[in-house]
């Protein structure tokens, strides 16, 4: 899973032989490396150890960095991985009891935040800020996060926690509006929406956002329609029970923005096979190419991620569309037949 895969990154540069092109360096953590490779110490235990000394101002760091390891390290003889992030809190109490030694350097390097999404489209935001970023995020909810009362004076019925929530859906919207946001995969920041003819008309069913989660086809309809603002890039896509889309017809080389996003509608993301990546991180790719005499239109494009992008000729695979949808030829070695194959509606 992606946060285990993550663990072990982060668990590598700390306590493995770290590379950085032909030079290779020692572990970040050497006396830590060493007790987990002799295993006197659990990985739990090197990770609080390590998690401990990154939480040190840069100046507290840079004179007990190894005198606290090697602290830790003694305490690991005798105590669990909770009892031993109880000792670390402890250290870090002493040396920095007011926390008036965290520097700008322990900010940058601690900043984060995250986005966690649930299978009904939701999520949980938590985020670790600068003082930079915590003083820009608090002017802009003292802008948009005042109680606003109703025109007959009824007082702002929602609480403080929901008016800041309804001030970041506000500045998002704000920041697409200036359009001031870099473009992704080859089009401006765009909510794209996807739903077929009879659930836009009616409002029942479903439709699918564009990194893959079902939102009640009512609620689609009114992102895309409820004066959501003109200057806020939406796109309701409607497609067809055999997910074909009317193909927009060109002579250029590039795709224009609006194939790209239709393509993301009726592609969902990279066509390749066995690929997860979600459309914002793939590239447009001709399907007969245009030195081939292929033509910049819909049915000619798939959306591609840029490792196949690069690498799919080289395995030997193919790209063709059948019914103007995108199909691809496995090479030989892997199927003789040569059948073609296109994801499942559900992985795309």
């Amino acid at each position: 899973a992606p946060a285990e895969a993550s663990r072990r990154v982060k668990a590598y540069e700390r306590f493995g032989q770290r590379c950085s092109g032909s030079m290779t360096a020692g572990p970040t953590y050497p006396a830590t490396a060493a007790a987990l490779a002799a295993g006197s110490v659990s990985p739990a235990q090197a990770r609080v150890i390590a998690d401990t000394v990154e939480r040190l101002p840069e100046q507290v760091a840079y004179d007990h960095e190894d005198q606290i390891e090697t602290e830790m390290l003694g305490y690991a003889a005798t105590l669990d991985p909770r009892e031993l992030t109880k000792a670390g809190i402890r250290i870090l109490a002493h040396l920095d009891p007011d926390g008036v030694l965290k520097d700008e350097a322990y900010h940058q390097r601690h900043r984060d935040a995250a986005l966690h999404r649930r299978p009904d489209g939701s999520a949980h935001l938590e985020a670790e800020l600068t003082p930079e970023a915590a003083e820009l995020l608090e002017t802009c909810f003292d802008a948009l996060a005042k109680p606003a009362p109703a025109a007959d004076g009824t007082h702002d019925p929602r609480t403080p926690g929901q008016r800041r929530h309804d001030a970041l859906v506000q500045m998002v919207k704000l920041v697409m509006q200036a359009q001031l946001l870099p473009t992704t995969a080859g089009v401006t920041a765009t909510v794209i929406l996807h739903l077929d003819a009879e659930a836009f008309a009616t409002g029942d069913g479903f439709a699918t956002t564009g990194h893959g989660y079902q939102v009640r086809a009512e609620t689609a309809k009114r992102w895309a329609t409820d004066n959501y603002t003109a200057e806020t890039d939406i796109i309701a896509v409607l497609l067809s029970k055999t997910k074909r889309i009317d193909a927009y017809s060109s002579v250029q080389r590039c795709f224009t923005e609006q194939q790209r996003l239709a393509m993301m509608a009726r592609d969902f993301g990279c066509t390749f096979p066995f690929c997860d990546s979600a459309a914002l991180h793939t590239e447009a790719h001709h399907i007969t190419e245009w030195q081939h005499g292929g033509k910049t239109t819909v049915d000619n494009g798939t959306l591609l991620c840029r490792a196949n992008h690069s690498d799919f000729e080289q395995m030997g695979w193919q790209s063709t569309s059948i019914n103007g949808l995108p199909h691809w030829i496995p090479p030989k070695w892997m199927d003789p037949e040569q059948t073609p194959i296109r994801k499942p509606d559900t992985e795309l």
